[in-house]
């Protein structure tokens, strides 16, 4: 483990530091415990250094280590941490780290609305042949393919999850407004094409 986290608290729940730091009395690096109620306790308390500190580190740990989604999510929250405070550079660094073009350019939306023009690295979206090869899977991979013109594939997925009769978790009324917006969508699109 790096020396990154030397004499760092160690989290414990709910954000409350144990005390410890992850040098323990015998000088053996200890692994600190990242939770996502440490990340939001520094957020509450406009720590956007630790927060980015943090996610950094916590990113690294074989708890989170593969799920996107989740660091998308505190990407996100700190994003608009940085905004509302003001933190230009934090902000750049954030947008400057994102992969997925549909997430950068939301980010990058957000940025302008409060810093002005964005003049860092952008995402480019992918070739039509590896648009293509990426199956539909969920929410985010049916707008790309709707945005990519293949309206065809969309339409099929949606029907697939319309017969189901739920999404992940949504069911009931949540999955109709879900359902009713990703049609909504694809109307959208195939009325642009005609």
């Amino acid at each position: 483990m790096s020396g990154s986290l030397d004499n760092q608290p160690v989290w414990g729940q709910a954000g409350r530091s144990t005390g410890e730091t992850n040098i323990d009395k015998q000088g053996g690096e200890k692994m600190a415990e990242f939770t996502t109620a440490d990340f939001q306790n520094m957020l509450a308390n406009n720590d956007l250094p630790g927060a980015s500190k943090w996610l950094d580190n916590a990113t690294q740990a074989k708890k989170y280590e593969g799920n996107t989604k989740w660091r998308e999510d505190r990407e996100r929250e700190l994003l608009r941490a940085a905004c509302d405070q003001g933190d230009q550079a934090l902000a750049e660094k954030i947008i400057a780290g994102t992969n997925d073009y549909f997430s950068q350019n939301g980010r990058i939306k957000k940025y302008e609305y409060y810093f002005g023009p964005y003049d860092g690295r952008r995402v480019e979206l992918t070739t039509a042949a590896e648009k293509t090869a990426r199956p539909i899977k969920d929410s985010g991979s049916f707008k790309q393919a709707l945005y990519s013109g293949r309206t065809e594939e969309a339409a099929a997925w949606l029907k697939k999850i319309s017969a189901q009769g739920y999404y992940k978790t949504l069911t009931g009324e949540v999955f109709a407004r879900w359902l009713t917006d990703r049609q909504n969508e694809l109307e959208i699109l195939n009325k642009q094409a005609t």
